[in-house]
């Protein structure tokens, strides 16, 4: 309920917003963009028998829609044709709205993009951080850590829950990765939930049982659906009943917002006890979830992709993590028999990927599309190695990933002898042979490699600040607890 929320929150400020300014965009200048510069989501739905976009059927769903349906629909009758038409005007008026609304982003980012000017506070100690790195011979004892004096039960129960944090005669592996959640954009929320009211409202408005029946089949034969009776008394049944208490038969009610998913609810018969003691409820139910949709996932994977190209080109992980405001982290040990993030798939690619190569990305149940780095063996008892360069974005070696370790190694200003400390992956000892400090008249060539990539930071960042600062100004009436009480 709060990602709806939010999303219907940041739809209307950013529209008041567009308002205010007096941006204004016309219908014509809609379907200008539908026609001429069509969106990848639309140019892969709507296609011709050989796959390839049809721009005359778009035409058509435009501008001709009753010749369209009439073409296409041979032996209907005119209610069902009816029907089809509000469908389809449905899903222009989705797309149109939806085509709009990006248009209408963009628009606001080029204006506030205006605004920012290129920011180099901070960036010199940025370059010196990427630009230091170390030589040292490394100790490395990895360990369980800060555990409290535990009883034999919560050895055997730990040792169950976490198998692969003590040694083990199988090939284990260990990841360093940045990861993306297949998540629902705020449009895409906005845009179901609008389908959903439109729905709600064409079975609302039927003339006749058969008609609402029809529109009610032609979304319930699609996603989950099915018919139960609600009681008064039930606690689970508590906020549907109270949804549809007092409605007549035929009245459709929704969208209600449940733990379980989106519900539209109509009501098929009302069994009244008395006059003083309500009865319970036959209602039809059609649960849904609110999916990202085909553009959002498209836009997902262009990052992971770039993602990927950026690491091929030498860039460090952090630095990409930084790139698309995500964090980099590392796995636990697994071997090849064993699931990550939900992914058998994601084990598979990385016991087939040389140490500090990057993996083919995978997108998993459990932390959406994931792009991963090997970066070590299986684990021993100590692990000595000597002359490894030590770099920011937490690699030791080709093989050691433990930014915690790299962060406390080059804050060490000179050559020495260094330890025990303990860090993500053990206790370490270290010792520091060389120290290549950044140098500073490079910094200004540093600058205008990088310029282009941290100014698209910052102007994203301003933009983030821009709407945050929006909210934070509007005047919001959240009456939410009068609809849903948990």
């Amino acid at each position: 309920m709060e990602q709806a929320w939010n999303d219907v929150i940041r739809r209307r400020i950013m529209l008041q917003e567009a308002s205010r300014r007096e941006l204004q965009l016309e219908l014509r200048e809609v379907d200008s963009i539908l026609l001429e510069a069509t969106p990848d989501f639309i140019r892969r739905g709507i296609v011709d028998e050989k796959g390839r976009f049809d721009k005359g059927l778009l035409t058509a769903m435009l501008y001709a829609p009753d010749s369209l349906i009439r073409i296409n629909t041979p032996g209907m009758s005119t209610d069902q044709r009816a029907n089809e038409r509000a469908q389809l005007n449905a899903s222009i008026a989705q797309l149109r709205e939806r085509v709009g609304l990006m248009e209408m982003e963009k628009r606001l980012r080029a204006i506030v993009a205006k605004d920012h000017r290129f920011d180099t506070t901070g960036l010199r100690q940025r370059y010196r951080d990427v630009a230091t790195s170390a030589t040292v011979d490394v100790i490395l004892i990895p360990c369980v850590k800060d555990l409290p004096s535990p009883n034999l039960a919560d050895l055997k129960a730990y040792h169950k829950a976490h198998p692969t944090a003590f040694t083990s005669p199988l090939p284990m592996r260990r990841l360093a990765f940045i990861s993306w959640p297949m998540a629902a954009a705020p449009i895409d929320s906005s845009l179901f939930l609008g389908n959903v009211n439109d729905f709600v409202g064409l079975l609302n408005k039927a003339t006749s049982k058969r008609q609402r029946d029809s529109i009610w089949a032609s979304v319930a034969t699609t996603t989950s659906s099915g018919a139960t009776r609600l009681s008064p008394d039930s606690a689970s049944h508590r906020m549907f009943y109270a949804a549809v208490k007092g409605k007549k038969p035929g009245t459709a009610v929704g969208p209600i917002k449940h733990s379980t998913g989106i519900h539209v609810l109509l009501v098929d018969t009302v069994h009244a006890k008395s006059a003083k003691i309500a009865g319970e409820i036959s209602i039809r139910v059609i649960i849904s979830e609110i999916e990202p949709s085909r553009q959002t996932i498209d836009s997902i994977l262009r990052q992971v992709d770039e993602a990927a190209e950026m690491y091929e080109r030498g860039m460090e992980l952090s630095a990409i993590a930084g790139r698309f405001g995500r964090v980099p982290e590392s796995s636990p040990w697994f071997t090849e028999e064993e699931k990550i993030y939900g992914s058998h798939r994601l084990v598979d690619v990385a016991f087939k990927t040389p140490v500090s190569v990057a993996c083919d990305p995978i997108d998993t149940p459990e932390r959406g599309a994931v792009l991963a780095i090997v970066v070590d063996k299986t684990p021993k008892e100590a692990q000595i190695a000597r002359g490894l360069n030590v770099h920011s974005d937490g690699m030791i070696g080709e093989v050691l990933y433990d930014p915690t370790a790299a962060k406390e190694i080059l804050a060490k200003p000179t050559p020495d002898l260094f330890g025990p400390f303990l860090a993500e992956s053990g206790w370490y000892i270290v010792n520091i042979t060389g120290v290549i400090k950044a140098n500073d008249d490079e910094y200004p060539m540093w600058l205008e490699m990088r310029k282009e990539t941290i100014e698209a930071e910052q102007i994203e960042a301003h933009w983030q600040s821009f709407v945050k600062g929006l909210r934070t100004n509007a005047v919001i009436e959240d009456n939410r607890w009068v609809y849903f009480r948990y």
